[in-house]
């Protein structure tokens, strides 16, 4: 981790952005002046915590306090990890994790270390979106930018199919409705 300037105060309106090129950096500013930068990829932010693969192990998944830089929890999956969401609390983590070239849908408690296997498909999984309160998880299933756009309850993962063709789930701040890309009609 390579720190620019003081850590951002997370009262105040910040952004986090990713670098492109190897390595894979986060930017974190806060409102145009602070800046921090992380050495990691495939982030997500929530609350006052950011969750992201650190590039030297890509089976390493990290959580960190945005405002100190410190860590809070850390875990090693089995294969290399290519997304993932954090609950509001930062309690409940979903990665996405590729093994061999298939991917699913883990789950991960860092108060516990617990870890469990939600959705393993016999089809490419991407974009989960856990909801603010971090008990349902919304996906894409079977493309990487465009496939069925899935929603499941968590734990149980009772899932049902939102559009056919969707993409980029995000959740509202409430928690009720999802927004998704799509194609339109006669589109390639």
């Amino acid at each position: 981790m390579s720190l620019c300037a003081d850590p951002p105060d997370v009262t105040s309106s910040w952004f986090l952005y990713e670098t492109s090129g190897a390595p894979s950096n986060i930017v974190i500013e806060q409102e145009g002046s602070a800046s921090a930068q992380v050495d990691g990829s495939a982030f997500a932010a929530a609350g006052s915590r950011l969750v992201y693969v650190d590039p030297a192990l890509q089976s390493r998944v990290v959580i960190e306090e945005i405002a100190t830089h410190e860590r809070a929890a850390t875990t090693v999956l089995e294969g290399r990890v290519t997304d993932t969401t954090i609950s509001q609390d930062g309690e409940t983590i979903v990665v996405v994790e590729n093994r061999s070239g298939n991917t699913r849908l883990v789950l991960w408690r860092p108060s516990t270390d617990d870890r469990v296997v939600l959705h393993d498909p016999r089809a490419d999984v991407s974009a989960p979106s856990l909801s603010p309160a971090g008990d349902r998880l919304a996906w894409v299933q079977g493309g990487s930018s465009t496939g069925e756009v899935m929603i499941g309850d968590l734990p149980a993962m009772a899932t049902r199919t939102v559009v056919e063709r969707g993409g980029d789930p995000a959740w509202s701040p409430d928690g009720h409705s999802i927004v998704y890309t799509a194609r339109q009609s006669g589109e390639g």
